[in-house]
């Protein structure tokens, strides 16, 4: 159900909160993701396989690691680009290889990086640039 609730939060933009405030999921943001407005039971089923289409096209890549977090955001993506799996995992991937964020005088990490809201930011000027190129 965890898992389910992260899924949830990220197709309903909150992709860098899905991890990092899961444990808010069932409580703080409880109405928010469950409420009527915002979910649709009938799509659950979708919503999962869609988790896992994703999940094992990362997997069948040789040069990206996936993870939940990444997952998440490919979830977030899917809402805003109409485009294959493949094209969002590299969209994705090139932002994460190119957004610099320092902490206390310190890079952060790849999956660091996932968390900061202006990271997502970020993503979302290169899904407009994507776009663009249209």
């Amino acid at each position: 159900m965890e898992k389910f609730g992260q899924i949830l939060f990220s197709i309903q933009g909150f992709p860098e909160k899905a991890s990092n405030q899961k444990k808010q999921i069932f409580d703080k943001y409880y109405d928010q993701i469950f409420g009527e407005q915002n979910f649709d039971l009938s799509k659950s089923a979708e919503y999962v396989k869609r988790y896992f289409e994703i999940k094992k096209e990362y997997d069948l890549l040789n040069n990206s690691e996936s993870s939940d977090q990444k997952i998440f955001y490919i979830l977030y993506i899917d809402s805003k680009l109409n485009a294959n799996i493949i094209d969002k995992i590299n969209i994705l991937e090139n932002v994460i290889k190119s957004y610099n964020h320092i902490v206390k005088g310190k890079t952060i990490s790849d999956t660091r990086k996932l968390l900061y809201a202006n990271f997502k930011e970020r993503l979302e000027e290169e899904i407009r640039e994507y776009l663009n190129k249209k």
